[in-house]
């Protein structure tokens, strides 16, 4: 998306191709511009801890049939890890199917440590527009 599908060797934020949209709930700070995390240096995003925040994705008229997604936690320190958390796929904003579901997860424990998740289920045999966590 970001090299309009290699017609440029020039790498651009996808948000600012109109290519994907990102939005948050209930953000920390009111600086943190989702859509500039393709920025460089790239910014984290961090929502208050409440019940049902999210972060989406929506690549528009694209369709993205998923295979795998990376995660990286961006806590300064050791501490505040994401634990518990469901990544969600949709055509339409409002029906979602939940692609993978993490309960007490613990797998992201260092600062700055990404990781990568294959999605394995049966019920990813679809392609969609639109992903939260």
């Amino acid at each position: 998306l970001g090299t309009d599908y290699g017609l440029t060797n020039v790498f651009m934020n996808p948000t600012g191709l109109g290519s994907l949209s990102i939005m948050a709930t209930s953000l920390k700070r009111e600086d943190n511009d989702p859509n500039l995390l393709y920025q460089t240096p790239p910014i984290s995003i961090e929502t208050f801890p409440i019940k049902n925040a999210f972060v989406s994705f929506n690549f528009g008229e694209h369709q993205i049939l998923p295979s795998q997604y990376t995660l990286k936690q961006s806590t300064p320190n050791d501490t505040g890890f994401l634990r518990d958390w469901c990544l969600k796929a949709s055509n339409d904003g409002k029906h979602w199917i939940d692609l993978i579901t993490h309960t007490n997860d613990i797998t992201l424990n260092k600062k700055q440590q990404s990781h990568t998740w294959k999605l394995s289920s049966p019920i990813i045999n679809d392609y969609y527009s639109m992903f939260k966590l």
